[in-house]
């Protein structure tokens, strides 16, 4: 099993017969004697007792003490009449789910790390204005430049911060977080002397 590092979870596991080494041992009940050894360190007792289910299972009730060491948390279990049951799992900073998004009913999407992120601030971001005329990097502008940027196909508003110019016709932006509020966003530059550009950018939520 791949459990969540310092989440509670109920771990389920046979104990078998010692007589015939196959049939489910039932009628243990509490009684089952459980220890676990987190990354390789010494066993120690669970904090919950066995719960029997049926047909020879049962479960512990693992709580975040348990399962807040990263690495493999092994497990040996014995009880009257039983063979022992022995096993380990894999503790884990983040596990799947932590990834999941639910996008609705039936749906769902895998949340991957991006630099562009829906509003959410993004400071530094550059650019290029070139001359209309002839073409070539465009310096000089200072903060003489119009920002103004368009979400989702809304029509264009002025961006929260003004460009400030860096060096060779390159200028940057701080793009506030009401700037990138939409899955795609369309960014134009507009200065005297300079060829409109426009920027699309998509993000991620």
């Amino acid at each position: 099993m791949i459990l969540k590092q310092g989440a509670p979870y109920n771990r389920t596991f046979l104990m078998v017969s010692n007589t015939d080494h196959v049939t489910g041992k039932t009628g243990l009940g509490t009684g089952v004697t459980m220890v676990c050894s987190k990354n390789g360190l010494g066993f120690n007792s669970t904090i919950n007792s066995s719960v029997e289910i049926a047909n020879g299972w049962y479960y512990v009730q693992l709580t975040g003490t348990e399962t807040s060491t990263i690495g493999d948390l092994a497990f040996h279990m014995t009880g009257t009449g039983a063979d022992p049951t022995d096993f380990a799992d894999q503790v884990q900073s983040q596990v799947f789910s932590d990834l999941a998004i639910q996008g609705g009913t039936g749906t769902s999407r895998i949340l991957i790390a991006d630099n562009i992120q829906q509003n959410a601030n993004l400071n530094g971001f550059q650019f290029l204005m070139i001359s209309s005329t002839t073409g070539s990097p465009l310096p000089g502008l200072g903060t003489g430049i119009t920002a103004q940027r368009s979400l989702a196909g809304a029509g264009f508003s002025p961006c929260v911060n003004t460009p400030t110019e860096l060096a060779n016709g390159v200028y940057t932006i701080n793009l506030a977080a009401a700037d990138l509020n939409s899955p795609s966003v369309m960014l134009r530059f507009s200065a005297t002397g300079a060829a409109d550009l426009d920027i699309l950018l998509i993000t991620t939520p």
